[in-house]
């Protein structure tokens, strides 16, 4: 797997991670969610908090359809949800 180059003139935020780079899925797109290596615990805590929220009233869906239009594969990193949110997702 590779970080994935967008095009020149590609709009900012719309691209995938990463792209698989051998194997029977060479050339399918990755973008993962929730991953904590970006995400500061004031983030995770807000996250968690309006979670619920967000995925009920708010644009909470609407992002995870972002994603899946941005990729092939959208693994989420459930480590960052609380056990309640993550029956929610």
């Amino acid at each position: 797997m590779a970080r994935y180059a967008p095009p020149p003139g590609e709009k900012l935020g719309t691209s995938p991670d990463f792209v698989i780079t051998s194997g029977p899925n060479k050339g399918k797109t990755v973008d993962a969610m929730y991953t904590t290596d970006r995400l500061s615990q004031k983030e995770i805590d807000g996250l968690n908090k309006f979670y619920e929220k967000n995925m009920v009233y708010g644009n909470g869906q609407k992002v995870i359809q972002d994603h899946l239009q941005k990729a092939d594969f959208v693994p989420v990193d459930f480590r960052v949800l609380t056990p309640a949110n993550q029956n929610i997702l």
